[in-house]
């Protein structure tokens, strides 16, 4: 089934970057054994103060959803990229914004992390010349306690890139080959989590 992520991340990308289709391939069964590590961040961050682009992105999420946002934390900064935990009187939600300028983003994803879906992917993906199909330019997002490393895969299914994930946050930018895909780990080293990008012709 094809997933749509709700978070917008404008102005972080440069070239022909968009955000994340997905197909969502499924989780390992195994997963409802987990019990709640794959749908708890118990990462509480740095409490930060919003710029007025912060502000302006949690005013117009509370316009829309009545969520009562209202403090921002910061969970881990990894190269360019900062990630946050949004928290507010009903829900809590999150974000990435650039780490030069800590406070601001321009959107957030109020996906958590769920037994069936431990990771929330807000990567970056393009599609080149060189390279038509939609790839990964910076495989990014958050995990639940339980995910302790992800994977990156390209079309044939070969390893390409991985990164270990810190703070509830991971992020990849270097792979030898484009990475149409990812694989989530736990803990045990079993396989928590698949996605794989849609080619351009679905």
């Amino acid at each position: 089934m094809k997933r749509i992520p709700l978070f917008s991340c404008i102005g972080l990308a440069t070239l022909v970057a968009i955000l994340s289709l997905v197909f969502a391939i499924g989780g390992d069964p195994s997963n409802a054994q987990a019990g709640t590590s794959l749908q708890t961040m118990s990462t509480a961050g740095t409490p930060v103060q919003l710029t007025s682009r912060g502000h302006r992105t949690v005013d117009r999420i509370n316009e829309d959803r009545a969520y009562g946002l209202k403090t921002a934390s910061l969970l881990a900064t990894e190269g360019s990229t900062s990630f946050y935990k949004i928290s507010g009187a009903t829900r809590t939600c999150l974000s990435v914004g650039a780490s030069a300028e800590v406070g601001s983003f321009y959107g957030a994803t109020c996906e958590l992390p769920t037994p069936d879906r431990p990771v929330v992917d807000v990567s970056i993906v393009e599609a080149t010349l060189i390279e038509p199909r939609l790839h990964f330019a910076a495989l990014q997002g958050f995990a639940a306690d339980a995910i302790t490393q992800i994977v990156a895969v390209d079309k044939q299914g070969d390893v390409v890139g991985h990164t270990d994930v810190a703070n509830n946050t991971f992020k990849l930018t270097a792979f030898d080959r484009p990475a149409i895909g990812f694989i989530a780990y736990n803990e045990a080293g079993a396989v928590a989590y698949r996605e794989v990008l849609p080619s351009t012709s679905d």
